[in-house]
């Protein structure tokens, strides 16, 4: 081993309890006069352990263990995903590597709003929850442009990132009070000043909701212009369970539907794509708060154009159709999907449902309030008002957070959603959450068969409901 180089890598891994997962890592102490190396999988380890036997150094080590974590640890590592290295040599010193989120090549610098406005127009808090949840993309450099990092009254009063610890309540109250600070000349009729953004766990966010309930009260009494708030709710889904069953976030994202009508928009992108077209139509609004709802799997973008799913520019109506149904058949009813894992398996499925049947309408849910807003001949295209009795929904969700799109309690009987035994997950890998979630595509092909088969019972019973 060459000793020239020392490198400490940082694979933002969340820890694990599961004792005796891998048998290799039964033995909880090792011991180097040479070097250490410390991974999620006993796997990642040997091969790092490998390159330095065969004489690599210690960052050649490193690499090896990151690209070998991407093929056992998939759902936690990739080549499209970030990291954060220090390295120390005895010949150039330290520095570190800064591989997180920052903005695309092609981002029009000349009308950002630091630029062009001589400060940022949002201020996001999130702490050591900043990188895991991409708030810290409101302090990255684009460009050639240096990093902000946090903000620091004395060393550092550019950056638009907090560094406020994980403290939801806080961090909520801190950026609605700000949302509220108005710079105007005319406050009862123009709004300058700051956006306020703060993120945490889908399954932590009732921690946020009291401030931001109280700053929906202010937007809808003050004669005064108030800001908005972004409000994201990152690893929302039963797939962050992977971390701990505490971080099982299909219930707790449902305080953000606790509002009146038009003081939230909530919005479920379900791939990367979808993320800044259906954000920009929630900005679009008058609507003072967003809800941005998002999962973390990494996922394969689907190729749009060749499945016959609509692009990805259509999130920013709200709803769109994944597949449509086929005109000289029999139409068998309307599946509806929300959320990543689940309409992921749902894609993964379409060529199997395209060649075999059932013949269903599939249509991805990504905002009731943004599709409600579209012209109604836009609306019927997507579900004409008799489909909405004869469909089903899948989500990864608790299925009560489906109720908008849910016309009776026969669409609900049918849907599929990580609840469907009123229990609790368990931990596990990504793949055992979602299988134990219904929501692998075995378990989908089986629910979407069974309700195309159902339809003539379906709809008798929903008729045998109505008052003669």
């Amino acid at each position: 081993m060459r000793v020239s180089t020392f490198i400490i890598l940082a694979l933002t891994l969340q820890s694990r309890t599961n004792k005796g997962l891998y048998k290799e890592s039964n033995n909880k102490v090792s011991r180097s006069a040479n070097g250490v190396v410390a991974t999620a999988h006993p796997l990642a380890t040997q091969a790092a352990v490998n390159i330095l036997a065969q004489g690599g150094n210690a960052m050649d080590a490193a690499v090896s263990a990151a690209f070998t974590l991407t093929v056992v640890e998939p759902t936690m590592n990739g080549i499209g995903g970030r990291t954060q290295i220090l390295i120390y040599s005895p010949t150039s010193g330290d520095h570190g590597i800064d591989a997180t989120t920052s903005a695309p090549d092609d981002y029009d610098y000349e009308n950002a709003p630091k630029k062009k406005y001589g400060r940022p127009l949002v201020i996001a808090m999130s702490a050591d929850l900043a990188d895991s949840t991409n708030i810290s993309g409101f302090a990255k450099g684009w460009d050639g442009q240096e990093n902000h990092g946090f903000y620091d009254k004395i060393s550092n009063l550019d950056s638009p990132l907090m560094p406020q610890g994980i403290t939801e309540f806080t961090n909520a109250g801190m950026m609605a009070g700000l949302a509220t600070v108005n710079f105007s000349e005319d406050t009862y009729k123009n709004f300058n000043g700051f956006y306020g953004a703060m993120s945490t766990y889908g399954s932590f966010s009732y921690l946020k909701y009291g401030p931001i309930r109280l700053f929906s009260q202010i937007a809808q009494d003050s004669d005064l212009k108030v800001g908005k708030l972004i409000w994201v709710a990152g690893h929302t889904g039963p797939e962050t369970a992977e971390d701990s069953r505490t971080h099982f976030g299909i219930f707790a994202p449902g305080v953000t539907q606790l509002f009146p009508d038009g003081h939230i928009v909530n919005i479920h992108p379900w791939e990367h794509n979808e993320v800044a077209p259906v954000l920009a139509a929630a900005f679009n609004t008058d609507i003072p708060i967003i809800g941005l709802h998002l999962t973390r799997p990494p996922i394969t973008i689907p190729d749009r154009k060749a499945l016959g799913m609509a692009p990805h520019l259509d999130a920013a109506k709200g709803a769109y159709i994944i597949k449509d149904f086929v005109q000289d058949k029999p139409k068998e009813g309307v599946v509806i999907v929300r959320g990543t894992s689940s309409t992921n398996s749902v894609v993964e499925l379409l060529p199997r449902i395209i060649e075999e049947g059932p013949n269903v309408k599939i249509v991805a849910a990504i905002s009731w309030v943004l599709f409600q807003q579209q012209s109604e001949t836009y609306r019927n295209a997507i579900i004409a008002p008799d489909e909405w009795h004869n469909a089903m929904i899948i989500t990864n969700g608790g299925r009560r957070l489906m109720h908008k799109w849910m016309a009776n309690r026969i669409v609900e009987d049918y849907s599929l959603s990580p609840d469907w035994d009123d229990r609790w997950r368990t931990g596990g890998s990504l793949d055992e959450i979602v299988d134990e979630a219904h929501l692998s595509p075995r378990w989908l092909w089986a629910g979407i068969t069974k309700f195309a088969a159902d339809r003539d019972r379906r709809l008798d019973m929903i008729r045998g409901g109505i008052p003669v």
